[in-house]
């Protein structure tokens, strides 16, 4: 077993600077053929490691200090010879620091390293790990059971430090440009978070040295508190109805009104785990005592009888779904979302809501029944991050529109069951409020009423995390945005969409599947794809085309709907062919989604 103070992984130590003679000595790490190669060799060729060591050494002085180096001149770390490296010192080495001023953006392997990480805190070894210069959130440094750092300009002394409550981030310190000794007995003027770790480093090794018992990681954080010059507070406050996630079990619900977001429920009733029991609406709207099934054009024979309101029976649900009310509470003149609410709170049934209930919440505190609506607040943003975001390492499929009305939902609801009946573990981040009840990861919910109450930043970093969580399980994720990616003019704010900006930015879909209509303008399809792949590293790869279009009357404004004549279908193909060389899809047509699901798995392949 070596015996040492502290370990340094990074390029190595400059020898012709003798620091061989200052109580160091070290090896030199590499992996061939998935085998640990260890060598005498750990001269600095790159110089980086020579300057954290002479940091940690200037201020540390007595310290026995061992060396281990796993990257040379390319400056690249492979994550496999760190995996191995921190594994050789769990089995090997008995220290009390571990500095790593490097980290990785895209870790594979990403547990694992955080399970050896996790052994080696356990067994008393603080570990110190710098976040990545370009602001992405990196690897070790990310892990709770690491001291990650971070670098700030207005750290100016070596052991000024600031202190981040409730983040990845734990500590910012001294990485501005400075002059640090470098390979050849050289100096080299640079900055870097890597030589904020190692003041780090050094000061934590002050520490436990002169201590005379051992210190773990929560009383060393609790000492870098204390001379902290500046402490980022944790202001989260996770609020029990609201989120983006839902714990509601439903197995038989009920659904008020039959509106365009309910359209999907019915038509997908049984493929999610529910079974809807009954649907209601108003008599004002025309859709009492309908046929669920006529109204969508299904020719299956089943379908529900849309029953009005005034008798509604909750006795044989669990939970009902409530659409959004506002229009329907104007036109009949009276709150019905509070006199369903209170009537479910009183037979113990629960209420999944599309829109906001905070200005009613006093209703169902405190009682039994659970009450949930989809809403992203800032107090489900991740905090204190500084804008850091991972690197997503699966492949992201994204649904997006030119215009409302075009089936987006639905066929994000398709290509899931197409993916998962092909065999793919599929994660989903849907945009309509009702996205969890058809068993999606997330929601946010930023079309219409948007209960979406940050700003972009917040957005794009908790779009980001919702994608890094679905990383560890999933195979593929596919996301789904809302209409009007682009505006059709720009002489009013209103049409503005800067929800979809964000959800663009957060999610980076790699393929894009675009929704359009019949009466869509080539020139508008054409800029709505420039848009979407000049934001994004993606490829618009698919057009689905609604097999709806409406009719104009005389004022030539929309009325009903139509079915798209082959005749139409055609010719509208070949236009987009010609203009965009991108291959069309009817949404609805199952051998058209069984193309569409080729091209998408074609794409990654």
């Amino acid at each position: 077993m070596i015996k040492t103070d502290i370990v340094i992984i990074d390029s190595g130590v400059s020898t012709h600077d003798n620091y061989e003679k200052e109580n160091c000595k070290g090896f030199g790490f590499s992996v061939e053929n998935e085998n640990l190669v260890i060598t005498q060799d750990f001269e600095d060729r790159l110089g980086h490691g020579t300057a954290i060591f002479s940091i940690i050494r200037k201020y540390v002085p007595k310290a026995d200090i061992f060396v281990i180096k796993i990257f040379n001149i390319s400056n690249e770390i492979s994550e496999k010879c760190l995996l191995m490296a921190l594994e050789y010192v769990r089995d090997n080495i008995s220290c009390k620091v571990v500095n790593m001023s490097f980290g990785i953006r895209n870790c594979i392997n990403e547990r694992e390293l955080e399970q050896v990480c996790f052994e080696l805190n356990a067994k008393g070894i603080i570990l110190v790990s710098a976040f990545d210069n370009d602001g992405a959130i990196s690897f070790p440094a990310a892990f709770n059971c690491v001291i990650g750092v971070d670098g700030d300009s207005n750290c100016k002394k070596p052991f000024d430090f600031e202190y981040v409550e409730g983040s990845i981030v734990n500590i910012r310190a001294k990485g501005g440009i400075q002059r640090v000794k470098w390979k050849n007995n050289k100096t080299a003027i640079i900055g870097g978070s890597s030589f904020a770790c190692a003041y780090v480093s050094a000061y934590v090794s002050q520490m436990i040295l002169d201590e005379r018992h051992p210190m773990r990681l929560h009383d060393v954080l609790c000492e870098l508190k204390k001379v902290a010059i500046k402490i980022y507070h944790n202001e989260s406050n996770v609020l029990d109805y609201e989120g983006v996630s839902c714990n509601i079990i439903m197995q038989s619900i009920s659904i008020f009104p039959f509106s365009k977001e309910m359209h999907a429920i019915a038509r997908f009733n049984g493929h999610f785990g529910f079974k809807i029991d009954s649907i209601y609406d108003v008599r004002q709207s025309g859709r009492v005592g309908a046929n669920t099934n006529n109204i969508l054009g299904l020719n299956d024979g089943n379908g529900f009888t849309i029953i009005d309101v005034c008798d509604i029976e909750l006795e044989n649900i669990d939970c009902m779904v409530l659409g959004h009310l506002e229009e329907i509470n104007n036109l009949v003149g009276r709150d019905l979302r509070k006199d369903i609410i209170l009537s479910c709170i009183n037979r113990n049934v629960n209420v999944y809501s599309f829109d906001s209930l905070d200005y009613c919440r006093m209703l169902f505190e405190n009682n039994q029944c659970s009450v949930f609506w989809p809403s992203v607040k800032g107090n489900i943003v991740p905090q204190n991050s500084f804008g850091k975001l991972y690197g997503i390492l699966k492949p992201i499929v994204g649904v997006w529109g030119t215009s409302s009305c075009q089936g987006k939902f639905t066929l994000q609801l398709i290509l899931k069951e197409l993916f998962e009946k092909s065999g793919y573990n599929i994660g989903c981040i849907g945009t309509e409020p009702h996205s969890l009840l058809f068993g999606m990861d997330y929601v946010y919910p930023m079309g219409y009423n948007s209960t979406v109450y940050v700003d972009d930043k917040e957005a794009i970093c908790l779009i980001n995390e919702m994608l890094h969580n679905l990383c560890y399980e999933k195979e593929l994720i596919l996301v789904g945005s809302q209409a009007n990616t682009i505006p059709y003019n720009f002489l009013n704010t209103s049409v503005y969409n800067s929800n979809q900006n964000s959800f663009l930015l957060g999610t980076q879909p790699d393929a894009i599947v675009l929704c359009i209509n019949l009466h869509d303008k080539i020139q508008y399809i054409k800029n709505t794809i420039k848009y979407i792949e000049g934001l994004t590293n993606g490829t618009v790869i698919g057009l689905v085309v609604f097999p709806l279009t409406t009719t104009c009357d005389w004022t030539n404004i929309f009325n009903s709907k139509r079915a798209i004549s082959q005749e139409e279908y055609d010719d509208f193909a070949h236009d987009i062919n010609s203009e965009l060389g991108i291959n069309l899809y009817k949404l609805g047509i199952h051998q058209d989604m069984i193309n569409l699901e080729k091209a998408i798995i074609n794409y990654f392949t």
